[in-house]
Parts: C-alpha cells; structure tokens; sequence
C-alpha cells in the first residue's frame, strides 16, 4: 500500500511538472490534434506510470514544439511580464498552496514608488516578473 502510494505521488509530481511547462510553452494551443494524439502515445493505455519529462519532451519535439524542459522555458517563464497570459502560472510556481486567483497577482513596488526612485526603466521594471507577488486582499490594502 505504501509502495502504491509513492508510486501515485511520483506520477503527480511529474504529471504536475510536465503540464505546468506545457501550459507556459503554449503547447496545446493552436493546432493541437496532431501534438494530443503523440501525448497520448507516449502516456499509452497500459503504463502504469507517467512517462518522464524526457520521454514527454521527445513527443513535443517531434511535433515541432518548444520541449518543457529546455533552456527556452526557462527563458520564458523569467520573461513573463505582468498581464502576460501566464503571469499568474509563473508567479504560482513560488507557492506551495494553491489558494490562489488571478486577482492575487500584484506589483510588490507600484509603478509611482519606482518612478519616485528616479530609475529610468521604472515602468520596465514594475511589470517584471520580479516585481510580481500572490498577496492576499488584505495585504493589498
């Protein structure tokens, strides 16, 4: 039972990890038939577990599309600025709760503060993702 339980958890885990980076890599948008139909090959019916994130990669790749596990998805997720479309996936990924909505997003220094510093990349650096933090309504007001 206990094995069982490991088991399950290391599925979820990789389960987790793979979809997070797909959703931040955009690889089921668009014109997905073709990239779904080699997913599911390489989940297949009769595994047991979730393949690995390189046994997964190599589907993604093969169908022309950016890998969750490469250099460019890192790149992707530093980049991510604020109102991206992944703000908030990315902003999560510092989180280990997930009691979280989109309306949690926040700048942690307003755009007014860092004018105020007189930086000239103020308005650069307030949608950053650096300046990005989950907070609760209460902390925002």
């Amino acid at each position: 039972m206990l094995e069982e339980s490991r088991e399950e958890d290391g599925n979820a885990r990789r389960a987790r990890l793979w979809l997070i980076s797909a959703l931040i890599n955009h690889i089921l948008s668009g014109s997905s038939d073709g990239m779904l139909a080699a997913l599911r090959a390489a989940i297949g019916h009769e595994r047991r577990d979730f393949p690995t994130l390189s046994e997964m990669d190599e589907k993604v790749i093969s169908a022309h599309r950016t890998a969750a596990s490469d250099e460019q998805t890192i790149n992707n997720v530093l980049n991510t600025k604020y109102d991206d479309e992944t703000d908030f996936l990315a902003v999560s990924l510092l989180y280990d709760d997930w009691h979280w909505s989109r309306d949690s997003i926040d700048h942690i220094f307003s755009q007014r503060e860092l004018k105020d510093t007189g930086r000239p990349d103020a308005q650069k650096v307030v949608i950053d993702l650096g300046n990005l933090a989950l907070i609760t309504s209460r902390e925002n007001s």
